[in-house]
């Protein structure tokens, strides 16, 4: 059964993280290499081949690709347990997108795309888990585009912030942790909106005290009455 990483703080944009048991690590760990990406080094970049599958054992990795003006656009922020550059899978030989750590370093385990092939027809089991999380990615995906054409600038950062807690956050009672947060900037390029009107709803919510902010650290104190 595929295990679902969350907190129990709710969002309409939740993913599904993969999960191995024992025996599925050690098949997995037996083909892959672990790479330590430092903090803003790139696990791939746009253009570069796409001849593997990556997992994020640790750290917080960041899908990005520009316009033809340079502009960055945030496709998604993923973490622990979290795939990427998985449209190999789907055919795809040169990335078209880049993949960065952030924050800190990162532990990547790479997974050759042919030796993973093999391992996943001698496991179903496996398959299943990796479609699951195909799945939930471009359900994941249509959500955003859903919100970025339907919903105002401040419901999509809020939204955004919802999403983060239930993904990524660390949650104390009523309270959720966004610990070593984004920059302004990172949540403008990934909720489409400007790093000014950000910082607008961000201090906001601030006066009127629906998060905290410290450093690079949000708290949030109520997601049920963030909005």
């Amino acid at each position: 059964m595929l295990h679902v990483e969350t907190t129990s703080a709710q969002s309409p944009l939740k993913r599904l993280s993969l999960v191995w048991n024992e025996t599925e690590s050690m098949r997995l760990n037996s083909i892959a290499e672990t790479r330590t990406v430092p903090k803003n080094g790139y696990i791939y970049k746009a253009g570069e081949p796409a001849k593997c599958l990556y997992f994020i054992k640790q750290g917080r990795v960041k899908i990005t690709t520009r316009s033809p003006e340079g502009k960055e656009l945030i496709k998604a922020i993923l973490h622990n347990d979290d795939m990427l550059g998985e449209l190999c899978l789907a055919g795809e030989t040169i990335h078209t997108d880049s993949a960065k750590a952030i924050n800190q370093e990162a532990k990547i385990q790479v997974i050759p795309f042919d030796a993973l092939l093999k391992l996943l027809s001698e496991q179903p089991e496996l398959s299943l888990k990796v479609i699951l999380q195909l799945g939930s990615r471009l359900d994941y995906s249509n959500r955003r585009f859903e919100s970025l054409v339907f919903q105002d600038a401040r419901t999509r950062i809020v939204e955004f912030l919802k999403d983060s807690a239930n993904t990524m956050g660390i949650k104390v009672g009523y309270e959720v942790l966004l610990k070593q947060f984004l920059t302004h900037q990172d949540i403008a390029n990934i909720t489409a909106t400007s790093r000014q009107t950000v910082t607008t709803v961000l201090n906001d919510l601030k006066k009127q005290n629906l998060i905290y902010i410290y450093r690079k650290n949000i708290l949030i104190r109520d997601i049920s009455k963030l909005k």
